[in-house]
């Protein structure tokens, strides 16, 4: 005769692996770049280095005309943003390395580097994700009649 705690386990394992199954199955849909940065409309800002302060970054995108009519908002750590831009500062260089990266699943989306010489890095990284959700929202809707294969 089984124990009552055997079957109990059995049941906890056979849920356990139904809810991972279907996660799997949610997430596989979801690491496509060009979908993530497309329907991107909340948007957090982490900076790691003292030469570029979050503010700075977040005053240049509020600036920006496109910011606006993409419907894109900027939000603190209260919320789940649907996008993290992530900056950096190469040592002894003028060089900001950034990424763009989903935080539900951890998909770097886009990745770039700017230079402080010549314009403000803010200013460059401002509008390069701008140039990048744009982009994606016009490959998102020419893919809309022919989607892409997808991965089994």
């Amino acid at each position: 005769m089984v124990s009552r705690k055997a079957t109990s386990c059995l049941v906890v394992s056979i849920v356990l692996l139904s809810v991972c199954g279907y996660a799997q199955q949610g997430a596989a849909a979801s690491h496509d770049a060009v979908a993530i940065l497309a329907n991107t409309q909340s948007i957090k800002i982490e900076s790691y280095t003292d030469f570029m302060k979050n503010e700075n970054l977040e005053a240049d995108l509020l600036q920006q005309p496109e910011f606006k009519t993409l419907g894109l908002e900027l939000v603190q750590d209260r919320c789940q943003p649907d996008l993290v831009i992530r900056v950096q500062r190469a040592p002894f260089t003028s060089s900001f390395p950034y990424s763009l990266s989903d935080p539900k699943t951890g998909v770097i989306v886009s990745a770039g580097r700017v230079n402080s010489i010549g314009g403000t890095a803010y200013h460059k990284i401002a509008r390069e994700l701008i140039k990048a959700i744009q982009d994606a929202r016009s490959d998102l809707a020419k893919r809309g009649a022919n989607p892409p294969p997808q991965k089994t």
